[in-house]
């Protein structure tokens, strides 16, 4: 679903200009009248723009890749953004984009628990490092490393063997603050609370979230610091609290470029910018081998989801249709609890609520949640099946001796899955889709490399046309073998078979 998502995104974001031939240049607040503004959902400078331009037109936006794929393309004016995105994009894309104007402060910092023991000890060290230099060199070296196209070494530091871990929630999708880079959670957050960390006698354990999973995580108590380019504007948060600032910023309007010649025309230009594309979406860092891995976690909670949800299935179905009335109300609910519940819901619940507390690998809960979700609608299906055969079969099986167990599992439980099997099927295909939003539990599948790809490449293209033909491609192949499965299993389909072969 999220795939799907994404894919509409792009497909919005490449369409006809829908401003095209205005050529006023935006210099101010003064010329935003009336013009489009892409904003993150964590940007608390929206008021601040408002107040300077009471006309501008705010367009929210999930990710900076898409927003920088619609300025590219004309769908929006500009983006705010903090100044340090902005360097780096306009260094990475020489002449095609401008920084118009500054308009508000900000400062970087981390997250905590709220009321945590470790904000004190963790605030005195990054005060440390303010004050001798340190932060601002670190940023300073990966800010310049990121223009230029380059990662800086992570510091090798000692740590004991028997330190304590302090776990790290991180939303890897901002360089140079926090990204992935051959397959390592790298940049300035990461440097920063590394060498903190390691003067508290303690070891960090990164992980990647979501942006919203972070703060879920932070919250459960999951983790105890979140980063990822944190912009806090100073802000006190209800629900975590915020680490001594370790850099400033500023928050800016991002224009594209009018005097931008663009590569070139015609079909050499095109194909060399797509031969570009390519090699930073797969070839730089090895970055196929981030969608590889991804999609290999995919299958592999599909396949265990569907078999936990099938054999699941068997226990509800009985339950559903025992005559003991408690327990046929309890499946009834059951039923009706997971198939009104949306997937997302329940993966967060069983993540941050149920599991909470304790130290379980998030792709068991994905098994868990996407298993119970199937057994719901698998235990029904199989009802309906069992129903709709002829109670004269079993009658006729034990007739000839068959003991109800034996008729049932001989006769009546075949004919139930010829029956069913299409719908199954379905729910399958569906299942290997729905897998796509296990990002928001720490997973990097298919979906969630993607978005860690076009993080690093500001491009949408390659990532989710790959991703969406990926889907396609496992999702064809497994329709196609349980199309043959269910062929095998029909009498009729065998016996046509071997009157062709004879």
């Amino acid at each position: 679903m999220k795939t799907i998502c994404a894919l509409l995104i792009l497909l919005a974001t490449v369409g006809c200009s829908r401003r095209a031939g205005e050529t006023v240049r935006i210099e101010g607040p003064e010329q935003l009248k009336g013009r489009h503004v892409a904003h993150m959902s964590s940007d608390f400078h929206k008021g601040t723009l408002q107040k300077l331009q009471p006309d501008v037109v705010f367009d929210p936006y999930s990710e900076y890749a898409f927003a920088f794929e619609s300025l590219r393309n004309g769908k929006i004016d500009a983006i705010s953004i903090g100044k340090t995105y902005a360097e780096i994009w306009t260094a990475k894309f020489p002449g095609e984009f401008r920084v118009a104007f500054d308009y508000a402060g900000d400062v970087c910092c981390f997250l905590l628990r709220k009321n945590s023991s470790l904000k004190a000890r963790l605030d005195a060290e990054i005060r440390k490092m303010n004050a001798d230099g340190t932060t601002e060199a670190i940023v300073r070296k990966w800010v310049e490393a990121a223009k230029k196209g380059t990662v800086p070494q992570l510091p090798q530091v000692e740590v004991p063997a028997n330190a304590p871990e302090i776990r790290l929630a991180c939303a890897a999708e901002s360089e140079p603050w926090c990204f992935v880079a051959d397959g390592q959670v790298a940049g300035v957050d990461i440097e920063i609370l590394t060498l903190a960390v390691n003067r508290l006698g303690a070891r960090l354990s990164p992980k990647i979230y979501s942006w919203g999973g972070m703060v879920d995580c932070v919250n459960g108590g999951r983790c105890e610091i979140a980063c990822g380019g944190v912009y806090t504007a100073g802000n006190v948060f209800p629900t975590v609290d915020t680490s001594e600032k370790y850099a400033d910023e500023r928050m800016c309007i991002l224009v594209r470029n009018e005097d931008y010649g663009g590569g070139g025309s015609g079909v050499a230009a095109f194909a060399k910018s797509l031969k570009a594309s390519f090699v930073r979406t797969f070839v730089v860092e090895s970055r196929w081998k981030m969608l590889a891995n991804g999609f290999g976690i995919t299958l592999l909670i599909t396949f265990l989801s569907a078999l936990f949800g099938t054999a699941l299935a068997f226990p509800v179905w009985l339950a559903r249709t025992s005559r003991v009335r408690l327990v046929s109300s309890c499946a009834r609910v059951y039923i009706s609890i997971l198939q009104g519940t949306p997937v997302l819901v329940l993966l967060m619940i069983l993540f941050y609520v149920v599991f909470g507390k304790a130290d379980i690998n998030g792709l068991w809960v994905a098994v868990i949640g996407f298993g119970l979700n199937l057994s719901a609608y698998a235990g029904e299906m199989l009802r309906s099946g069992i129903d709709s055969v002829p109670r004269g079969q079993t009658e006729a099986a034990l007739a000839l001796g068959y003991t109800p167990q034996r008729a049932f599992l001989r006769f009546v439980l075949p004919q139930a899955v010829r029956t069913v099997l299409p719908v199954y099927r379905g729910e399958l295909i569906g299942l290997l889709k729905m897998t796509s939003i296990v990002g928001y539990i720490a997973i990097c599948d298919l979906t969630k490399a993607s978005d860690l790809v076009r993080s690093r490449t500001y491009e949408s293209f390659f990532p989710i046309i790959t991703t969406a033909f990926i889907y396609f491609v496992a999702s064809w192949a497994l329709a196609f073998a349980l199309e043959r499965l269910g062929r095998r299993l029909d009498p009729a389909s065998g016996s046509k078979r071997k009157e062709g072969a004879a």
